[in-house]
């Protein structure tokens, strides 16, 4: 396409095929069999394009064949189809070469073909905008001249504006990509130069030439029926007006400057007046498009909300009345609720305040005390009622928006009183919402799995907020309350059946996701929504007050269940994940947890399955290329079940047992055992040990120490054995250590510490005289280079610098 234009807009310029006649009439034979699928289209309409360029009959019976099977074919309705497929605006180098290759082609059919032969008008506007979510080319269209590609698209829908707004504000909208083209959307609407609007008859108030081809107005007009001293346009007198004459009665483009965001005022005034009548859905369809501009405009750059403050101020009055109509509008409530949510980024104490006033939100009638366990004296509000219709539609927009404002708002770090405020949103959603979504009626793949990605997203946002610092207050925060309702109501089971889902699910839906490269999709919502709910677990669990009762929820993470239906097993073999590194990360992380406060036996709970999961964790573990995170909780996590974990251990360890002839017994190395590995990583004279980090280091030296603090006498005979085990694990207290500054790592004297530890007990433990010989010599090198005292004076230089 781009030759094929240099060949059209430059005369010196021949195209290859202009010279090939023969080659030419072969392919319109070929291209002549196609036209019985709608895959053909694009190519049927490119080589009747290339035919219309290159031939000098511009009304060849071929090429108007051609051209009217694409159109047949709906071929603008095939591509929009196509690019939507690719990722649903997923910036790959597949869609985005897509989009080129089709922005190409577009712009060369507009200056090429007349629109009005082109079919419906509407087709080509969503293919446009369809292209223009790749990145860069709503700049490139910026930078290019009106007249050419899809300038003229543009050019067209100002022609009908705004007697037809959803055209315009829709391509717009498109073209808004970043805060320039923000600005550019901005300034263009703010300076139009013709409003075009519809007429039946002609009216009294004008005079026309004799052709009837221009009006002028007698009188001034308002242009809508609004009280004294609301905002509104008039067309001055003896203004003058081209006329279109169509099927329904004329068309009139007044020549008459105005800005466009005094006219959306205007729009949204006028919603707000009819309201209460028939025509209110009528009017939401036609405003819809400019709250969704809007939107799209502040979302780009916020700063020009200060600017459209007449058209947001009036969206809490919308969402007041719409809520309230026999059949509201969720399409045009949610919207409005989207902008509110950009506006709650900047300033969330005015939004929340304002939007308290319109009785949208949830709502409790008396102050709120103590911890609340049921919904009982709140009021669902507006939203409530709109939740129960889009529960019998199986549409759920406004749900959608709710959980996004509310997430915005608490993330706002909003005062005290106003997050008081917020408390009966959140109980709606912990009660009413989370424990019930799986069981509603959706109508789209993949909606339930938004929904509890945006209420585990609430939640998670909720449990990283600072403490509330106001001791005095008789009302729970948000945190107490959400950790309350978590580990002793329904929603906790949910979250348990999140985690639930088990890798082997999520593997199998990222295996049939098409058309994305794995960074976005259903698959990708549905590995975030795991990790989110491994994370809310592991925070409840860490933020609960301490207690001599098990709470339900520990109660329902560690019960053991029939085997393949126990919760832990699930958790453990997420470590097979390969798609996201943290969502293993998060598992054993949350293993670990359990495995410290919880009464139960991992190894029992992981049956059958238990030497094949080991197998994965160590393959994990020792491969130098695998995320140096899930190593280092892999460690944390052995650690721990050093402790409180014996048959875990046990089978981690992997150690052979041979009866000697004095009835002893001798310990040696299994070929699945965790310490061969850990060996590895404390010898210093490895030469592919570069992937080793202080942190893993770190970790490997501790889990050492757990096996001497908790007396493993198998291992620690095993370990003595190993040559230049002493050594190794000894090396880094003869390193040097820079002084510490801000940025110090202070895993280095951790690992230190922890080997003095490990020395320490090793003296207690071994009988007087039966120290090994080469421990001896590093004790003696210890005291003689004076590494006591050079240690003792780092660790007084860190404590004055913290």
């Amino acid at each position: 396409m781009d030759s094929l234009q240099e060949c059209a807009l430059k005369d010196n310029v021949e195209h290859p095929l202009s010279n090939e006649p023969q080659i030419c009439k072969d392919m319109d034979q070929i291209l002549f069999t196609f036209g019985d699928i709608p895959h053909h289209a694009p190519i049927l309409l490119a080589w009747a394009l290339l035919q219309h360029t290159l031939s000098t009959d511009d009304a060849s019976p071929a090429i108007r064949k051609l051209g009217n099977t694409a159109l047949q074919l709906h071929v603008f309705q095939y591509l929009t189809k196509m690019l939507q497929g690719l990722g649903c605006g997923e910036h790959s180098c597949t869609t985005s070469t897509a989009c080129l290759c089709i922005y190409s082609l577009l712009c060369f059919v507009l200056i090429s073909i007349d629109q009005h032969t082109l079919g419906n008008q509407q087709d080509i506007i969503d293919t446009a905008c369809q292209v223009l979510t790749a990145p860069n080319l709503s700049e490139l269209f910026w930078n290019t001249q009106s007249t050419v590609g899809l300038g003229v698209l543009l050019d067209s829908v100002c022609t009908m504006f705004p007697a037809r707004l959803a055209p315009l504000l829709q391509l717009l909208s498109a073209l808004v990509s970043s805060k320039s083209t923000a600005k550019k959307v901005y300034t263009f609407l703010d300076k139009m130069s013709h409003y075009t609007e519809h007429y039946k008859h002609k009216p009294h108030d004008v005079m026309s030439h004799n052709d009837e081809t221009l009006w002028r107005r007698r009188t001034p007009k308002l242009l809508y029926a609004l009280g004294q001293g609301q905002t509104n346009l008039r067309i001055p007198q003896g203004t003058v007006g081209q006329v279109i004459s169509d099927d329904n009665g004329f068309l009139v483009r007044w020549e008459y400057s105005f800005s466009s965001w005094t006219l959306f005022t205007c729009e949204i005034e006028m919603l707000l007046h009819v309201v209460s009548t028939a025509d209110v859905i009528q009017h939401c369809h036609r405003v819809k498009p400019i709250v969704d501009l809007v939107h799209k405009v502040i979302s780009i750059d916020l700063s020009i909300a200060d600017y459209l403050l007449p058209i947001t101020s009036r969206m809490y009055m919308l969402l007041q009345r719409l809520t309230t109509v026999m059949n509201p509008p969720m399409d045009f409530i949610a919207s409005c609720v989207n902008c509110l949510t950009v506006l709650a980024t900047r300033m969330p104490a005015k939004v929340w305040i304002d939007l308290h006033h319109t009785g949208f939100l949830p709502s409790a009638a008396n102050p709120i005390s103590g911890h609340i366990i049921s919904t009982e004296g709140m009021s669902a509000g507006g939203f409530g009622t709109l939740l129960g219709i889009e529960q019998t539609l199986g549409e759920y927009s406004v749900t959608i928006s709710f959980l996004r404002l509310i997430t915005t708002l608490v993330k706002g770090q909003l005062g005290s009183t106003q997050s008081q405020g917020l408390v009966p949103c959140i109980m709606f959603v912990l009660r009413e919402m989370l424990p019930n979504y799986h069981r509603w009626r959706y109508n789209s793949n993949g909606v339930r799995e938004n929904l509890g990605y945006l209420m585990l997203n609430l939640i998670h946002a909720i449990l990283n907020l600072c403490p509330d610092t106001d001791q005095h207050s008789s009302s729970p925060s948000l945190q107490t309350l959400c950790i309350y309702t978590l580990t002793n109501t329904e929603a906790g089971q949910a979250i348990i059946n999140i985690m639930g889902i088990g890798v082997d699910t999520i593997n199998l839906v990222m295996a049939s996701q098409s058309g994305s490269s794995g960074t976005e999709g259903q698959g990708q919502m549905l590995i975030q929504t795991v990790k989110l709910a491994f994370s809310i677990t592991n925070n409840v669990i860490r933020l609960k007050p301490s207690s001599s009762s098990v709470s339900p929820l520990e109660q329902a993470l560690t019960q053991h269940g029939a085997h393949g239906n126990n919760l832990i097993a699930v958790l453990a073999k997420y470590i097979y994940h390969k798609y996201d590194p943290s969502l293993p990360r998060l598992a054993i992380q949350l293993l670990k947890r359990l495995a410290t406060v919880a009464p139960m036996s991992v190894y029992a709970c992981l049956g059958s399955d238990a030497a094949a999961i080991r197998d994965a964790f160590l393959n994990r573990l020792e491969c130098s290329i695998e995320d140096m995170q899930i190593k280092v909780m892999t460690l944390e996590f052995l650690t721990v079940a050093v402790e409180t974990q014996p048959g875990l251990i046990e089978l981690f360890l992997n150690l052979d047992v041979k009866n000697k002839s004095d009835g002893t017994k001798e310990y040696s190395l299994g070929q699945w055992s965790c310490l061969q590995v850990v060996l590895d990583l404390i010898d210093l004279q490895k030469s592919d040990r570069f992937w080793c980090t202080p942190q893993l280091h770190r970790s490997a030296i501790a889990f050492l120490h757990a096996l001497w603090q908790d007396r493993r006498d198998s291992a620690m005979s095993v370990l003595r054995t190993k040559p230049r085990f002493w050594e190794n694990l000894t090396g880094p207290l003869f390193g040097t250590l820079v002084s510490p500054s801000d940025s110090s790592d202070l895993s280095v004297l951790e690992t230190c510490a922890f080997i003095m530890r490990i020395l320490c007990l090793e003296i207690y433990y071994v009988v007087r005289g039966s120290l090994d010989n080469s421990l001896k010599s590093i004790l003696e090198k210890f005291s003689k280079e004076g590494r006591f005292t050079y240690w003792s004076n780092l660790c007084f230089i860190h404590w004055c610098f913290v």
